[in-house]
């Protein structure tokens, strides 16, 4: 097993193809697959699994290819760490990070980030830290940011709270309920919620219980924050919605806020990096610049 055989493999595993993988890498299918026998015949199973559709991970490849890209990434680090040393940085800094973050916090951070770090760009992924761990943890990512997720962490997950936001009810302008004082006047809606709020679903759940009553009806979900939003606004649809967010899109949205006291539903939003690996010099000071600008933002929320 070498550096080549595993480098050929992350490529076949990531993009589901020998013949993808070799267009990517520029060399031909057969040097592909060789590999890919090679590394079997070394580690004595069998990796892939193949039929007309492309190559699939069996349970050993999803092993292999867990250690295969944090080696491979570590690799690709290599020339990027020589030049922070020489003094001539010229760096990627990627980063996953919710809507609310992208709206709330990063404009604040990322003007003057720049113009100390003109050279650096930065790749931005949007979505939520549970889908995107898995990709800090094997070196893909730098930093993650969002609500964290309720429920156990990997050990190799360092994370650093910087401050909460409520979950609020939203529906159309004119919704009939527009407005309502407690949750029971939404026992009979009919919910739509965004596959990031799964969390805040829970909350949802337990309010209702509290009122001994079913619910909530929740129609649908979906991945779009934006069709969630578009259909709310044209529907008597009930949806849940990051304040901070609602706060933002509410002018061009035809959405308003409506608060009942029977949903507390706050997050925890923090900076997710991975404790075992040590961080460029622009990724360091991107995540002290988010940092402050988060105790800046719970400063100004306090007063």
């Amino acid at each position: 097993m070498n550096l080549t055989h595993l480098q050929h493999f992350v490529a076949v595993a990531d993009n589901g193809s020998v013949r993808l993988a070799a267009e990517l890498l520029g060399i031909t299918q057969p040097a592909v697959s060789r590999s890919l026998r090679a590394l079997e015949t070394t580690l004595g199973v069998s990796l892939l699994t193949r039929d007309s559709k492309g190559s699939h991970l069996t349970e050993f490849g999803q092993v292999l290819h867990e250690r295969a890209k944090l080696i491979t990434n570590e690799i690709d680090r290599i020339p990027i760490d020589l030049a922070e040393l020489s003094g001539d940085p010229d760096d990627v800094v990627r980063i996953a990070c919710s809507a609310t973050l992208g709206i709330d916090l990063l404009p604040s951070v990322l003007e003057d980030f720049h113009e100390r770090y003109p050279k650096v760009q930065l790749h931005v992924m949007g979505g939520l830290p549970s889908s995107h761990l898995s990709q800090l943890a094997d070196g893909s990512l730098d930093l993650v940011i969002g609500a964290r997720p309720r429920g156990q962490l990997p050990a190799s997950i360092e994370v650093h709270d910087l401050f909460t936001v409520s979950t609020v009810i939203a529906v159309r302008q004119k919704h009939p309920l527009r407005a309502a004082k407690s949750l029971e006047d939404f026992a009979q809606s009919q919910w739509v919620l965004p596959s990031a709020a799964f969390d805040v679903a829970a909350d949802l759940q337990a309010a209702f219980k509290g009122l001994r009553k079913s619910g909530p009806r929740i129609a649908m979900r979906s991945d779009s924050l934006y069709f969630v939003q578009a259909l709310v606004a044209s529907t008597d649809y009930v949806t849940l919605i990051p304040e901070p967010l609602l706060k933002v899109v509410v002018a061009s949205s035809g959405l308003r806020e409506v608060r009942v006291p029977e949903l507390k539903s706050r997050d925890t939003v923090a900076l997710f990096v991975r404790s075992n690996r040590r961080l460029s010099r622009a990724a360091t000071q991107l995540a002290s610049a988010l940092k402050l600008g988060a105790k800046l933002r719970r400063q100004t929320a306090q007063k």
